[in-house]
């Protein structure tokens, strides 16, 4: 997981660490402290911004996912914002498996489903579907994540869910 602190004019004014490939491009937390985040959001813009101001107008917790590009590296985020005082907040980042924003919301609540270990039938009973929309939910998340297998599929569905064991891999 990765932490920063920004303010109202969505500057990061500080950061715990910076993803291995931004590392290995040569960059360094400080070269990302002190900048305009929003020049680096390359999707999800909006929504980054409207999290920050609610957070901060609200000074409740809140979450959004954006893509953000650092060091020629592209990469999905879910951030979730903590409100700390007038004019800053802290993000905590968890990143995302690159194509996860392609899934439509229902596919999503399948992949959740997923990383729990339900069946099939299990996932349709909870979500009121039929068991032919959800095979079909997860055949086209396979398609979409690029995942040949059903191993690769809970793998990612439970990666998708526990984001931060990855970094405490060493």
């Amino acid at each position: 997981m990765i932490a920063m602190v920004v303010d109202g004019s969505y500057q990061c004014l500080g950061m715990s660490d910076i993803p291995v490939a931004h590392k290995k491009a040569g960059k360094s937390r400080v070269e990302y402290s002190n900048s305009n985040t929003l020049e680096h959001v390359s999707e999800g813009l909006e929504e980054w911004k409207a999290a920050i101001d609610q957070c901060l107008s609200t000074q409740e917790d809140t979450k959004c996912e954006f893509c953000n590009e650092f060091a020629g590296v592209s990469t999905r985020w879910r951030a979730e914002l903590c409100y700390l005082e007038p004019d800053r907040v802290l993000v905590t980042f968890r990143r995302l498996p690159s194509a996860i924003h392609l899934l439509t919301e229902r596919e999503r609540d399948v992949l959740d489903a997923v990383a729990t270990g339900k069946t099939n039938a299990q996932v349709a009973e909870a979500l009121g579907i039929s068991l032919s929309t959800v095979e079909k939910h997860r055949h086209h998340i396979r398609q979409t994540l690029n995942l040949s297998s059903e191993q690769e599929l809970h793998l990612t569905a439970w990666l998708v869910a526990n984001p931060d064991i990855l970094h405490a891999l060493p």
